[in-house]
């Protein structure tokens, strides 16, 4: 019985295991990849390099615009972060918290969004925010960024909230503490981890957003790290691979540092709404 349990064991780890070598190998290529030279890329495909250099990571931080892009993906994702999270937290409260006719139309209707094909919407967008002089500013790709941002996170936030007691807003009603006090005073310092999953959530869409910030930000000293990265790629009739992994690891370098400042309120925010 114990040999049996055992090995039942041992496959499931093994099943694990693979599982995470499928996920994890292209990101540990690209990392690889950023220390190879790009001739050994062309030449020789395998995931073990034979000769390492930091020269591709030299390139990026001294010969390109990496830190203006950064400084411009900074700027963006802050405003976004800025402007989507008092508008998620009083979504998500108003629509899973409050009592009145039509809530569930408008808990269905905010995922609506997503139905279209964004790349149906870049015309439209542009002509509009080009008639309101928000074409070629961080202002205008942030506010862009937010209109998607916000929809899905309501919904991330609405499981956080319903895990919250009830008791909480009755004991304030008794008190006479009204709805804004309420939300401020008792449900936002109860949620702040789901919250702080939000906004990390909104900063990550605004970081990783290609094309929307390609068609609304038309200067090139205005560019975000996508815009700016695929330039390396697709900028020159012979692509430097090594390079470009290295834009890869530069690019994903900022959010994993911040996941990691903040990645067990993330996790926890995450995964509070399914514990009840």
């Amino acid at each position: 019985m114990n040999s049996s349990i055992s090995a039942i064991s041992i496959l499931r780890f093994l099943i694990i295991l693979l599982i995470m070598f499928i996920f994890l190998a292209p990101f540990l290529w690209i990392f690889l990849a950023s220390f190879r030279p790009n001739m050994e890329l062309v030449r020789n495909q395998t995931l073990i390099p034979q000769n390492l250099t930091i020269e591709n990571y030299v390139s990026l931080f001294t010969k390109s615009s990496y830190w203006q892009w950064v400084i411009n993906s900074t700027i963006v994702s802050f405003y976004t972060v800025v402007l989507s999270l008092p508008m998620i937290v009083a979504g998500a409260y108003s629509v899973y918290r409050t009592q009145y006719r039509g809530r569930n139309v408008l808990s269905l209707f905010l995922l609506s969004v997503y139905i279209f094909p964004t790349a149906l919407l870049v015309v439209p967008i542009f002509k509009i925010f080009s008639g309101l002089a928000l074409v070629d500013s961080h202002l205008g790709c942030a506010l862009m960024n937010t209109a998607f941002a916000v929809p899905f996170g309501i919904w991330l936030l609405q499981a956080f909230l319903k895990s919250l007691p009830p008791e909480l807003e009755e004991a304030a009603a008794v008190d006479g503490i009204g709805r804004i006090r309420t939300l401020f005073q008792i449900i936002i310092p109860q949620a702040a981890p789901g919250i702080i999953a939000i906004a990390m959530f909104a900063f990550i869409v605004s970081w990783t957003e290609y094309l929307f910030a390609m068609t609304l930000l038309l200067s090139n000293d205005l560019h975000t790290l996508p815009i700016g990265l695929t330039g390396i790629v697709f900028g020159q009739y012979r692509v430097n691979w090594g390079f470009a992994a290295a834009g890869a690891v530069g690019s994903a370098l900022p959010v994993f540092i911040l996941f990691l400042i903040v990645g067990r309120w993330f996790i926890r925010g995450i995964s509070a709404g399914a514990i009840k």
